[in-house]
C-alpha cells in the first residue's frame, strides 16, 4: 500500500512545474526569429506599447503559444512554418516574456544610441 502511494505522489510531484524561474536564454535559432521580430517592433516604434502587452499578458502566455499551434495551419500560409514553431516553443517556457521584454529595451537603446550618433554632428563636420 505504501509503495502505491509513493508512487502516485512521485508521479504527481512535478506535475505542475513551471521550470525555473526568471529570464531564460533562447536558442541560436529562437534568438534569430525574436530578434527579427523584436527588431520590426522597435523599428516601428511600438516598444513601449509591445512591453505594456506583453508585461499584462504575461500569465496568459502559454495560452498564447497554444494559440499559435492552433492557428498554424492557417497562419503557415502567410508567415514562416519554421519561425512560428520557434516562436511558440519560446513562449511556453516560463520567464519568456521577461527575455522579450529585456530584449526590447536592448534594441530600443541600440536604435536610439544609432539615431542620436547620426543627428551629433562631429568636431570637424561643423560649418562656419
Amino acid at each position: 500500500m505504501s509503495d502505491w502511494r509513493e508512487r502516485f505522489v512521485k508521479g504527481f510531484k512535478n506535475a505542475f512545474d513551471l521550470g525555473p524561474k526568471g529570464p531564460i536564454e533562447p536558442s541560436p535559432e529562437e534568438r534569430e526569429t525574436l530578434d527579427r521580430i523584436l527588431t520590426v517592433v522597435v523599428r516601428k516604434g511600438m516598444t513601449t506599447p509591445a512591453q505594456l502587452f506583453l508585461e499584462s499578458a504575461r500569465p496568459m502566455n502559454g495560452v498564447g503559444a497554444n494559440a499559435l499551434r492552433f492557428f498554424e495551419p492557417m497562419v503557415s500560409a502567410v508567415v514562416d512554418r519554421d519561425a512560428l514553431v520557434r516562436l511558440a516553443n519560446f513562449l511556453e517556457r516560463r520567464g519568456s516574456v521577461d527575455w522579450m521584454c529585456r530584449r526590447l529595451d536592448e534594441l530600443a537603446n541600440e536604435a536610439s544610441s544609432e539615431t542620436s550618433a547620426v543627428a551629433e554632428p562631429k568636431d570637424g563636420d561643423a560649418r562656419p
